[in-house]
């Protein structure tokens, strides 16, 4: 049967570690597309940080994003799936995690991986590269807002450890 899909995580794997698509990934991926061959990016990241890169790589088409849980068109924006953590359980989730690690501050993705609701700590440790975003752009919300609504991804950090 012949090949008729490459799927492939960015970070780490496709990308060289300045974020980058080198010239000669490039050529891979363009010859496999141009054999028929989908190639669909698989990622952490959200369809923001997966735009930042799409030109690079020459996608524009299908991506998964948010470690599985959204699967969007690049160039149109359609969602194709949205798999959900529901407000109760990231609530259940969060008020264990305070009690046993206190310190831990929370983030929610959601609409499509555009909405980002952290709370106001979560934003002042986060760095652009922790999300392929700038962080004034994450919002500064209590903790009951951040989990208010269902949540493509669901994050966690601590204010005193990696």
């Amino acid at each position: 049967m012949p090949l008729r899909l490459i799927a492939s995580d960015l970070d780490g794997t496709l990308l060289r570690n300045d974020l980058s698509v080198s010239p000669r990934t490039r050529r891979a991926l363009d010859a496999a597309r141009a054999a028929g061959i989908h190639v669909v990016p698989v990622t952490a990241r959200q369809p923001v940080g997966v735009r930042r890169i799409a030109e690079d790589a020459g996608f524009g088409g299908w991506a998964l994003c948010s470690n599985g849980a959204l699967g969007i068109h690049l160039g149109t924006g359609e969602v194709l799936f949205e798999r959900h953590l529901a407000p109760e359980v990231q609530r259940s989730l969060a008020e264990a995690m305070r009690e046993a690690v206190p310190g831990t501050v929370f983030a929610s993705i959601r609409e499509a991986g555009e909405g980002f609701y952290a709370q106001g700590d979560y934003a002042d440790l986060a760095a652009e590269t922790d999300h392929k975003r700038d962080p004034a752009t994450m919002g500064r919300y209590a903790l009951e807002e951040v989990v208010s609504g269902p949540s493509l991804k669901f994050v966690l950090r601590h204010t005193d450890s990696d």
